[in-house]
């Protein structure tokens, strides 16, 4: 049996944006596919590649090189909306995952170790929530602890390597009979720009040690927008200034702060040439276009700019943080390819297929795929049974998290995880399974609405849970560090490892119950069904069992 890979491009075969759809059409010369050898291979960047050309010192830059870019663990797996494929010839849909970011985000939440996410960083366009002079997205760039004049930061043109893991059908261990059944893969392109992409930051509230007791900002990068978690400048500027450093210590625990630096970090904070600050004094919010940054004589992170008047300010230690700017930035996918495994087989091995199309039970193909049943929850519901109007018959598991559809994309944080927000906190949940309550007892929650720094072990019965849901699903938990910042609850619904599998058709219904302490938002709550589906392939046509 001889393997090789072909490359399959785009059908367009040109540069796209968010927001389109994209398709790749397998040929039959591909007759069979090593699926878990297949993988999408594109070019991405954030605006145009390289530094803002025309830039002086001074001026304004363009949205898309104000920012220092992430798509954090995500990666490029947030750029997929939907995905669904299907065999072109008959027109039969094998596999449809919609919200496809939303789930890959929160599974890496709690299935990637530290090794993985740094192989992701390499080859997946992932990167961490942390600005430093060289990131996978931006590079900044500095000479003896200031940056260079004249200069906004570099947008990397960054080339991805990304597995379609959750499909079942491009994640298989057993080779897909292309030849047979052949594959259309159509992904349809995330639209929201800061789903797809965030700032980084030097801190997150839930990591300082003045915001680890807010919860409502754990998962916030500092020094953007208002003063909800900023910086401060270092005494009260009055008259004319052309620069301001930045508090390098506690300030009534109102702030983040520096500490003191060395030149080399002078890229490690969000604040970079051709930026906007705002600073809030007491003659009202006064702005700034950052020249250039530097670390002073005193180990302090100084801003530069044009001279500005702060007047009789009276403000000490005045909030400063990073405007954001009313445009967004554009994305580019180029060179898109679907690099496929191709496998020749042997004579033997497709008389063997035939052999089985042409037999009374047919050729069968068994795959696993996730299909979202999703349910509104009305703001100041504090007790909601969500039906799960599942009626597949082959189901491993249940996958719930809530999406804030009535809030707002913020450029500070990672939009795809699950809303946190202390208007919404959960007291427990239970599923109802074939008339049954299960577990026995509602799985308390309380602990994931406390903040950072008050102690308590978490819920012994949600973690049991939440390893049986994703042990069902094929994973297994390896990180917890976030487990109270990315709120995943479910339900195994087999032993897991086994090939057992639970029918849905045959319950009587399927609800999950959640109960709040406190709930004013409007909220999508998903419902991840993991189960198997197969392929049945006879001389009579094609049909999908599930």
């Amino acid at each position: 049996m001889n393997t090789a890979s072909q490359i399959v491009y785009e059908q367009r075969n040109a540069s796209v944006g968010l927001g389109e759809t994209i398709r790749f059409r397998l040929p039959t010369n591909i007759m069979l596919l090593n699926t878990q050898e297949t993988y999408l291979r594109f070019n991405f960047v954030v605006g145009v590649k390289g530094k803002q050309a025309g830039f002086a010192t001074g001026n304004q830059a363009d949205e898309a090189h104000w920012f220092p870019w992430t798509m954090g663990d995500g990666g490029a797996a947030n750029l997929i909306k939907n995905l669904v494929i299907r065999d072109y010839s008959s027109g039969v849909t094998l596999e449809t995952i919609n919200g496809y970011n939303l789930l890959n985000r929160v599974l890496v939440n709690y299935t990637k170790n530290d090794s993985e996410k740094n192989l992701d960083r390499l080859y997946g366009g992932a990167d961490s929530e942390y600005v430093r002079e060289k990131n996978t997205l931006t590079r900044r760039s500095q000479t003896a602890g200031t940056t260079t004049d004249g200069e906004t930061q570099e947008n990397m043109e960054i080339e991805v390597i990304l597995p379609l893991r959750l499909s079942g059908v491009l994640n298989n261990p057993m080779p897909f009979p292309n030849a047979l059944c052949p594959l259309e893969v159509e992904i349809l392109l995330e639209d929201e720009v800061y789903k797809v992409l965030h700032a980084q930051a030097n801190e997150q509230g839930g990591e300082s040690a003045n915001f680890e007791g807010d919860k409502d900002v754990q998962n916030i990068n500092g020094g953007y927008r208002n003063n909800t978690i900023c910086y401060k400048v270092d005494g009260t500027p009055t008259g004319v200034q052309t620069n301001v450093t930045i508090l390098r210590t506690n300030d009534a625990g109102q702030n983040l702060y520096t500490g003191d630096l060395v030149a080399d970090q002078v890229c490690d904070f969000p604040f970079y040439n051709g930026q906007e600050c705002t600073v809030e004094t007491s003659i009202g919010d006064l702005t700034f276009n950052i020249k250039n940054v530097e670390v002073d004589g005193a180990n302090r992170l100084q801003l530069n700019f044009d001279a500005l008047d702060f007047g009789v300010n009276a403000t000490a230690n005045p909030d400063i943080y990073i405007t954001v700017p009313a445009s967004s930035p554009t994305c580019t996918l180029s060179e898109l390819q679907l690099v496929c495994g191709a496998i020749q087989p042997s004579p033997q091995q497709m008389s063997a297929i035939e052999n089985a199309v042409r037999s009374g039970n047919g050729y069968g193909w068994t795959y696993k795929s996730y299909q979202d049943f999703p349910v509104n929850n009305a703001a100041n519901a504090l007790q909601v049974s969500n039906l799960i109007n599942c009626r597949f018959r082959m189901c491993k598991s249940i996958l719930c998290f809530w999406e804030n559809v009535g809030g707002s994309y913020l450029v500070e944080q990672d939009n795809l995880l699950p809303d946190l927000d202390t208007s919404v906190a959960p007291k427990n949940y239970q599923f109802k399974l074939s008339g049954l309550n299960v577990p026995n007892r509602a799985v308390e929650l309380s602990r994931l609405n406390r903040t950072r720094d008050e102690p308590g072990a978490y819920n012994a019965a949600h973690i049991k849970e939440l390893e049986q849901t994703l042990q069902c699903c094929g994973f297994q938990v390896k990180d917890l560090s976030n487990i109270d910042g990315c709120l995943l609850f479910g339900r195994g619904l087999v032993p897991a490892g086994s090939s057992f599998v639970f029918d849905m058709n045959d319950n009587e219904e399927t609800r999950l119950n959640i109960k709040y302490t406190a709930q004013s938002q409007s909220l999508l709550q998903h419902n991840y069904v993991c189960h198997m589906k197969q392929l049945l392939i006879k001389t009579s046509g094609k049909q999908v069992v599930e």
